[in-house]
């Protein structure tokens, strides 16, 4: 029997819930997109504009190309990039938020709004797999008196973190200045705009992955 009872003891133990492994730190989100990145979908980038170091609880950084025509080209492409890094106390409050942004997303799809002025439209939404431990994709296009812009978009939670890009931008002919045309904007499609926020939401998740020393168990 007491031999019983101390087997009985060793199995309660091991069968206790393991600790959770977290992020306790993480870089910051000026450091997560790559040259390449930038390069391909914000061309002649400026900044970036953010924090320069890692925080335990938020980072943000943006990248934004001129509003101005290359030289030689009589149109302008405008894009920008954004990275948002929040942390949550656990994965379970990471996901909770995930969660209640998807369902935003979902209701916003198909949906017109007024904002500012102008208008707001939920263009798409759909789940990303093998991303992070769970990602969605939406595509939103504003319009207003000066012209539309499209924003492509990917949220992703890394355990209790949550990773928002955000990929706008809009295309333009140019005037004889080399600035926006008044009338002519093409805001940025979701054919156009996906794999830019692909990009950088798959740059965002390999750095945080690529820190080991971020994460602890607790």
């Amino acid at each position: 029997m007491a031999a019983g009872g101390a087997s009985w003891a060793v199995g309660g133990s091991s069968a206790e819930k393991p600790q959770e492994e977290r992020y306790t730190s993480f870089p910051g989100a000026c450091s997560t997109v790559t040259k390449p990145t930038l390069d391909q979908f914000v061309p002649r980038a400026e900044g970036p504009v953010g924090d320069a170091t890692g925080s335990k609880e938020h980072s943000w950084c943006l990248w934004s190309g001129p509003m101005r025509a290359a030289a030689g080209s009589k149109r302008i492409l405008y894009r920008t990039a954004r990275v948002d890094i929040t942390a949550f106390e656990s994965s379970a409050s990471a996901q909770s938020s995930y969660d209640s942004s998807w369902r935003a997303a979902v209701s916003l799809s198909g949906s017109t709004s007024a904002i500012g002025g102008g208008k707001l439209a939920g263009d798409a939404s759909a789940p990303v797999n093998g991303l992070g431990d769970q990602a969605f994709y939406y595509h939103r296009t504003s319009s207003s008196v000066l012209g539309g812009s499209g924003e492509s978009g990917e949220k992703v939670r890394v355990k209790n973190l949550i990773v928002t890009v955000a990929y706008t931008g809009f295309n333009a002919p140019a005037d004889e200045l080399g600035t926006p045309a008044e009338t002519g904007r093409t805001p940025l499609s979701t054919a156009t705009g996906r794999p830019g926020a692909d990009a950088l939401a798959h740059d965002a998740v390999n750095a945080l992955t690529a820190c080991t020393t971020c994460r602890h168990r607790s």
